[in-house]
């Protein structure tokens, strides 16, 4: 898979919060994910990730649904109360439609069934990752153009108050040539 490659390329400056409550699977993906990501951390329930996710600052976060002291779904709920534009992605053994729909409802970005089909994930990491990377791009050229409008507003700024200061250099210079020119007269 070419999209490999430009996965790894795209995701290099992401930290992922990965939270799964079967220690061998969370361990495995981290892993995984540590390939591609710039930084993972783990946690085994919806409490701990929380709290991870009030102590980092995470570009995504991958997490389980079905999970103890707290399900993965309140545990998105409260994450997208503190930053609604926060990337999910869910991983679930569960494929009935009262997880879905609940997880749709919470916000998430996408869904991979377990076991995983590491083509399928990799091509949700693909989407995520892209949009996290397209997002950047727009905040870096919206913060540019913001620069490049500041600079025009004060050269524009400038030029005009040149202007200006040339426009009144003109009035004084016309205006002691008529006093001079008055005042020879007189005096002829």
């Amino acid at each position: 898979m070419n999209k490999i490659k430009e996965l790894k390329e795209l995701a290099q400056n992401y930290k992922v919060l990965y939270v799964e409550d079967d220690i061998d699977i969370q361990h495995s993906m981290s892993v995984y994910l540590s390939k591609f990501f710039l930084e993972v951390k783990s946690a085994s329930n919806g409490k701990e990730g929380l709290a991870e996710y009030f102590e980092g600052d995470y570009d995504l976060v991958v997490t389980d649904l079905s999970m103890p002291v707290m399900n993965g779904i309140e545990m998105i709920k409260q994450i997208k109360k503190l930053n609604s534009e926060q990337l999910v992605l869910v991983t679930s053994a569960h494929s009935e439609s009262e997880y879905m729909v609940g997880a749709i409802e919470a916000g998430i970005d996408g869904y991979i069934i377990k076991p995983f089909n590491f083509e399928q994930l990799n091509n949700e990491l693909f989407k995520i990752v892209e949009k996290l990377y397209k997002f950047a791009e727009n905040e870096k050229y919206k913060t540019d153009l913001e620069k490049l409008v500041a600079n025009k507003t004060q050269m524009l700024s400038t030029l005009l108050q040149t202007q200006h200061d040339n426009y009144e250099k003109t009035i004084y210079s016309m205006v002691e040539m008529i006093e001079d020119r008055d005042t020879s007269e007189v005096e002829c």
